[in-house]
């Protein structure tokens, strides 16, 4: 079983675009296996997301200015200079310790910094996106398959919706795309012996797509719906959108079991409008 400090630092590594194949195969076998760490790997990448919405802010220089007051006013020969520098302010401490009320007022101009920082970005922003989230209303069904799982949600710059299936002795998957700008998509498998075995567009897409192994990459602009098999070995799958090099998501089914218990019976193909 893997630990936890190698499995952070997988998720960690994949979420900065560093894995290997073998890597990235053995994320893919620990999280079909532990619905637990599936969901820590949601939440960081929901975090990791909304962190890069946060712009690189820096405090007001008055702010700044009434930071280093608090803590001491400079001798005349500092001011000359332009004041204390962090490193004379260390060696005060040392030597000669700080005013008894300089460290509450410092902490107190210190979280009024970050108070500040955080509202500007926020305000600057403006509503963060909606993270991929599990969904209960799929209008994609499949005739004579049995829902194992679904996932639906607006990413960025896109609306993506999936639906994997249990058929006579393999998984079909349906994914159902509506993006206004040309999106890269791109679906792995795992384990490492899985297979694609069939490809499909039922709605729109481009001739553009490849498959080999147990990936499947298209190119998509406007609404589009992908209707492909896998082999039974599969287990778990995820889907990377991309728009100019740029992540804009990922969603994630697990066949669990592979027996469809869990499932609800699917009636005909239809696009949910």
């Amino acid at each position: 079983m893997l630990d936890q400090e190698t499995f952070v630092g997988l998720v960690h590594r994949e979420l900065d675009g560093e894995l290997t194949g073998d890597d990235r195969e053995l994320l893919h076998r620990v999280l079909a296996q532990d619905p637990d760490r599936r969901e820590f790997r949601e939440r960081l990448q929901r975090l990791h997301k909304a962190l890069e919405n946060v712009p690189d802010v820096k405090p007001p220089m008055s702010l700044r200015g009434k930071v280093m007051a608090a803590v001491v006013s400079p001798r005349p020969r500092e001011a000359a200079r332009g004041g204390r520098d962090i490193t004379d302010i260390k060696r005060m401490v040392a030597h000669r310790g700080l005013p008894r009320l300089a460290y509450p007022l410092a902490a107190g101009f210190l979280g009024l910094a970050v108070l500040a920082v955080w509202w500007l970005g926020t305000s600057s922003t403006g509503p963060a996106h909606e993270p991929a989230t599990a969904s209960g209303t799929m209008g994609l069904s499949l005739d004579g398959g049995r829902l194992l799982d679904e996932a639906s949600s607006s990413l960025i710059g896109l609306t993506a919706r999936a639906g994997l299936y249990r058929t006579a002795g393999e998984f079909t998957l349906l994914l159902e795309i509506d993006a206004p700008e040309t999106v890269e998509v791109a679906i792995t498998c795992a384990p490492s012996d899985c297979a694609v075995r069939e490809f499909s567009w039922l709605e729109g897409g481009t001739d553009g797509a490849r498959f080999a192994a147990g990936r499947i990459t298209a190119t998509v602009t406007g609404r589009a719906i992908l209707n492909t098999s896998f082999s039974a070995s599969s287990r778990l799958w995820t889907i990377d959108f991309k728009s100019n090099g740029v992540s804009r998501g990922s969603l994630f089914l697990t066949a669990e079991s592979g027996t469809g218990e869990r499932g609800k019976p699917a009636r005909g193909v239809s696009d949910g409008r």
